[in-house]
């Protein structure tokens, strides 16, 4: 008796024939028609037939086969059919009918049957290359069942044959959750391989959140491993975030004991290097980095004094707490790599810089530049200090092969003077705000000297650095700060205590005639106690006053006990600036290597933490207020720009327009003169004219006559008055209209001096200053060289026919009577025809040079307009675009602010940690860097 699943599995291999035939396969055939011709019910009838089917289809006779299984209705065999059927029609490569079929089962089919038709659609896919339906499908059948024949493997098989390595990465990671800790070998295996092959990058991390537990849960070995080799793939992918939220988030909550993690204890620094430097969301690096420093805590031994430095800053900085364990004093600090984290200070200072420049902020110059100074770890910055007279500033020359400072009895050093190599010379006085350049050496002298003799010199606040090519100082990292003297502070300030936060150690000089006298004692133990972690050694200078050796080693080891007294770690080292100088140059050289390089990193740290502290406070309180104060201020004075510029645009226009009235007033006046001219002239002439008439004259030509002779009379007044008048109106008009182009000229500059001021750069304004001359030029020409038409003075109606109607109403007939009547009617006659006959010819010039005048002008304004309208709109587009800066800036105001305090974080973990390795480490140490 078979089983349903041994049933079931025949049915798939379509097979189930063998269940019922026991002979060789050469008599199936009868057989089956024979069980066929026995069949006792229909059941049993489509039993026969469906396995009839089977064997006609392994038989390849596929049309045989369907037609046998579209026979098998109404039966628990008629799924299994239609399934072989749509088998038939993929070996036939008629996909669209096949797929139809497969589609077609019925929701209540068995699981295997549901299998087994999934995967025939999921073969008919691939062979169609329908890749995307056949990963679709794939997924459906893993989720049902991902053992059944392996369908696993098959899955993994297909997504790395069709290059599918994100599918394939997904799937990996469900069979590694799905197995957990059974038999999940070979899936980690291939999670190792994917990595290998930076494959893993194109996977979020979030997906591999299980992944971890299941890796923590198989042992340390293979945690280490596989993390370690997801970490350093992701550490060099743009989602290295994402996995350090997966990691430590998921890791927070396992439990380590017994676990020795240091190979994933080496990517946190990195990492958090990573945090710090590189453009990350804030948002995410806050969120992550209190689980991140205490995973970091859990997993690590060896590092904990530097991270708990960082959560005390950190919980200083955003508030986050840590355990009190995690807080809790760490001892044996010595054994850690103090040079690594100096270094991290030096980057966190160069990055905080690099993004200060980058964003636009700006520091103080003087803060600026002494962040710089204090940067500068390969440098050792030597403080020199004394009293008055000791002779500092000649011991400054020796040491430096130089005469920079002055030496004499009676000069003495104001201000303070930092000396260093720098491959040309650059002399610049430091002030907190600003720095001013200083152009000779003389220049420095005279700011850096008192003179008591002449009374030349003052104390100068700031301080001056001398920055000048001196082999000796390069060759030994060396920077020299030279100071006024202890006793020479006359404005109540010492320099020693207000600038010793610029250098690593004090090298105070004694003079070998007093040395260490009471006054310097008091001095040096005012700045031992506020400055008790600074190196303090002596520099016996002129031991030259003792030719005898042994009364110089007497004196040296007099004052060397009188120092140790009160300083028991100084040193003391012999030193001349007259005699045996290259003997005692090197001397104090190694004198300076054996009493100031040993921890002086350390000592700068601080210093530079200080300074750092500052310029994050600087920025968060002042410069970020300042830039929206400028963006305001800014906005705010273009606003006012473009009204002021729109007012000399009106002010233009209503000076153009003045002009062209004024103009245009000389016009009418000229014009009127010329019309006044002619009606005084032309109808005199005119009534002249009718003497011709006489009273025998023809009066039916006479009128032709006499209009004539009119004709004549105005021609020979053109000429010798009127023409004459009008070209004396039009030359003095145009020299107002010359008149007037030199006042446009003046003015137009006087506008643009104006606008160039108001906008700040040069804003040539432009039109055609001879904008009338070269449209008039013509004129007077024009009129010299006219000639008057002529003019029907008199109607072209005899008199004698004019007078005819009058003649009737009133009587008359004779000759007298007609010439009496028409001289009357001569000497009452305005001539008005012939003064509006000149006019019609001559007065069109003003008309015409009226519209060139209007014209010009308008012209003139057009452009003058369209010129600081084009500024205007330039103004208008900037302003929006610093309104919209305005408004980017204050989206991303909060987003600075963080920035600024993730520096801040970064510096703060210094100050806590140089200032926990002061507390805990030996006094000697060997030196962090060579000298």
């Amino acid at each position: 008796m078979i089983t349903l699943h041994e049933k079931e599995q025949l049915l798939a291999r379509k097979e189930a024939y063998a269940s019922f035939t026991s002979e060789s396969e050469d008599n199936l055939t009868s057989q089956l028609s024979h069980l066929l011709n026995q069949a006792g019910d229909s059941q049993e009838l489509l039993a026969i037939r469906y396995m009839q089917g089977e064997y006609y289809f392994h038989c390849s006779d596929y049309e045989t086969a369907i037609f046998k299984w579209e026979k098998v209705t109404d039966t628990v065999l008629h799924d299994w059919a239609m399934k072989n059927i749509a088998d038939t029609y993929r070996e036939l490569r008629d996909f669209k009918r096949a797929e139809s079929l497969y589609q077609a089962i019925t929701p209540n089919a068995s699981i295997v049957l549901k299998l087994e038709n999934d995967l025939s659609l999921f073969a008919l896919y691939r062979e169609d290359r329908r890749i995307q339906d056949a990963v679709k499908l794939l997924h459906q059948i893993v989720a049902i069942d991902p053992e059944y024949k392996e369908v696993n493997f098959m899955a993994l098989d297909f997504f790395e044959a069709e290059s599918l390595y994100h599918d394939a990465l997904l799937f990996i990671v469900s069979e590694i959750k799905r197995l957990q800790d059974a038999n999940n070998d070979f899936w980690i295996m291939k999670l190792r391989e994917y990595i290998q092959q930076e494959r893993i990058q194109m996977l979020y991390p979030g997906h591999l959140t299980e992944v971890i537990k299941v890796l923590f849960a198989k042992g340390e070995k293979i945690f280490n491993e596989v993390i370690s080799m997801l970490w350093e793939s992701y550490r060099s992918s743009d989602k290295h975030v994402l996995w350090l939220h997966a990691f430590n988030f998921t890791y927070k909550v396992l439990e380590n004991e017994g676990y020795d993690l240091k190979p994933i204890a080496s990517h946190y620094q990195p990492s958090f290097h990573s945090l710090m430097f590189e453009e990350h969301d804030i948002k995410e690096v806050k969120n992550l980095m209190p689980t991140l420093l205490k995973n970091w805590w859990k997993i690590s031994k060896d590092e904990r004094p530097i991270i708990q430095s960082y959560m005390f800053a950190w919980n200083d900085v955003f508030l986050t707490p840590f355990s009190k364990d995690m807080l809790a004093d760490i001892k044996d600090r010595e054994a850690h790599n103090h040079k690594e984290h100096i270094l991290f200070l030096q980057d966190v200072s160069n990055r905080f810089l690099q993004w200060i420049k980058q964003e636009d902020f700006l520091l103080p110059n003087g803060l600026n530049w002494w962040v710089h100074y204090l940067q500068k770890f390969e440098e050792l910055h030597l403080f020199v200090a004394g009293t008055f007279s000791n002779g500092k500033s000649s011991v400054i020359n020796t040491i430096v092969g130089e005469e920079l400072l002055e030496t004499e009895v009676l000069p003495t050093t104001s201000t303070m003077v930092v000396l260093e190599h720098q491959h040309e010379q650059n002399v610049q006085l430091i002030h907190r705000q600003d720095i001013k350049q200083l152009d000779s050496l003389e220049d420095f002298k005279t700011l850096t000297t008192i003179n008591h003799d002449s009374g030349k010199g003052t104390h100068t606040k700031g301080f001056v650095h001398f920055a000048l090519p001196n082999p000796r100082l390069e060759m030994h990292s060396l920077s020299l700060i030279d100071s006024p003297g202890f006793n020479d502070n006359e404005d109540g300030a010492n320099e020693v205590l207000d600038h010793l936060n610029l250098a690593d150690g004090i090298l105070f000089v004694l003079n070998a005639r007093t040395p260490f006298t009471k006054e310097e004692k008091i001095k040096l133990l005012e700045i031992h106690e506020k400055n008790s972690d600074i190196p303090l050694h002596f520099l016996l200078n002129k031991i030259d006053i003792e030719e005898d050796e042994e009364d110089a080693e007497d004196l040296l080891e007099d004052t060397n006990r009188k120092v140790k007294k009160h300083f028991k770690n100084a040193l003391v080292q012999p030193f001349s600036s007259l005699t045996n100088t290259d003997f005692y140059i090197n001397e104090f050289m190694s004198f300076v290597d054996r009493g100031f390089r040993r921890n002086y990193l350390e000592h700068r740290g601080k210093h530079l933490v200080s300074k750092l502290l500052e310029a994050t406070h600087y920025i968060k309180e002042e410069d970020l207020i300042r830039v929206e104060k400028e963006y305001n201020q800014s906005i705010k004075k273009r606003l006012k720009l473009v009204a002021d510029l729109n007012v000399e645009k009106q002010q233009i226009r209503e000076y153009c327009t003045q002009q062209k009235e004024l103009l245009l007033q000389e016009l009418h006046k000229a014009r009127t003169v010329f019309v006044n001219r002619v009606w005084e002239t032309v109808p005199p002439k005119m009534r002249a004219c009718t003497r011709m008439l006489r009273p025998d004259s023809n009066l039916q030509t006479v009128h032709l006559d006499i209009n004539q002779y009119m004709n004549q009379e105005i021609k020979s007044s053109w000429e010798q008055e009127l023409k004459p008048a009008l070209l004396f109106e039009i030359k003095r008009w145009l020299d107002s209209k010359n008149a007037s182009e030199m006042r446009m000229k003046i003015k137009k500059h006087q506008f643009q001096v104006k606008i160039e001021g108001l906008v700040g750069k040069d804003m040539s304004l432009h039109y055609h200053e001879k904008f009338l001359s070269v449209l008039l030029e013509n004129v007077e020409s024009t009129i010299y060289e006219k000639q008057l038409k002529e003019i029907q003075v008199l109607p072209l109606t005899s008199p004698m026919r004019m007078l005819t109607g009058v003649q009737k109403i009133i009587g008359g007939s004779s000759q007298s009577f007609f010439y009496n009547r028409y001289k009357k009617q001569l000497e009452e006659n305005t001539f008005i025809e012939a003064v509006e006959g000149i006019f019609n010819q001559v007065l069109s010039h003003f008309d015409h040079i009226e519209e060139i005048v209007k014209d010009s002008w308008s012209n003139i304004v057009s452009s003058l307009e369209e010129q600081i309208e084009k500024e205007v709109d330039f103004q208008r587009e900037v302003n929006q675009e610093e309104i919209q800066a305005l408004s980017t800036f204050k989206e991303q105001k909060q987003e600075y602010i963080e920035r600024v305090n993730l520096y801040a974080f970064a510096v703060k973990s210094m100050k806590y940690y140089l200032e926990k390795n002061a507390q805990n480490v030996p006094e000697k140490r060997e030196s962090l860097i060579e000298s």
